[in-house]
């Protein structure tokens, strides 16, 4: 089972995208770059993810846009903004298209880090809960089929008993006409 979340962060100014890679890199955190819309669309359709960090500034078309996007395709992965656009209108926008998180530039890392963990313990609690369901699952299929194999064995004996009691009736019957 992996642990490490898989994070993909969509950042256009490279300095950026480096400074931010390399924070959560240094909290052992596998992070996937891409500088604007269509690469992060793609990544996104390739790969999985278990967490998206975005600028709301992209080159051609906006994060709010990629937003809505990365909904359609994934509804469920929660989707942080780190971006310099911190009006109220900009963060109702963001809310609007599926942001879980909105943080403004410039950012304190720590607070970056802190929400990134957040989602991290969420991720890692899911994925021992969906370990758990597999191995329930899973014995619960086990049970079913020793159970299955149980009945089987009992309706044998049943059948076979049967046979042993009715043998001596058979027998008594062959001797007697009126049985």
């Amino acid at each position: 089972m992996r642990l490490t979340p898989n994070v993909l962060y969509v950042e256009d100014d490279a300095d950026t995208r480096e400074l931010v890679a390399m924070l959560l890199g240094l909290e052992n955190y596998q992070v996937v770059l891409a500088g604007n819309y269509d690469e992060a669309l793609l990544l996104a359709r390739l790969m999985r993810f278990d967490l998206y960090i975005m600028d709301n500034w992209l080159p051609g078309r906006s994060g709010v846009e990629l937003c809505k996007k990365l909904r359609e395709i994934d509804a469920t992965t929660p989707i942080i903004f780190l971006t310099a656009k911190g009006e109220r209108q900009d963060r109702i926008a963001g809310f609007k298209s599926g942001v879980d998180v909105y943080l403004t530039k410039p950012f304190d890392p720590d607070e970056l880090l802190a929400v990134v963990s957040g989602f991290h313990y969420i991720f890692f609690v899911a994925k021992l809960m969906k370990e758990e369901e597999k191995r329930n699952a899973d014995k619960a299929v086990m049970m079913a089929e020793e159970m299955e194999r149980k009945r089987i064995a009992a309706d044998l004996i049943f059948l076979v008993v049967n046979i042993l009691l009715d043998k001596p009736m058979l027998l008594q019957c062959q001797k007697d006409p009126q049985c």
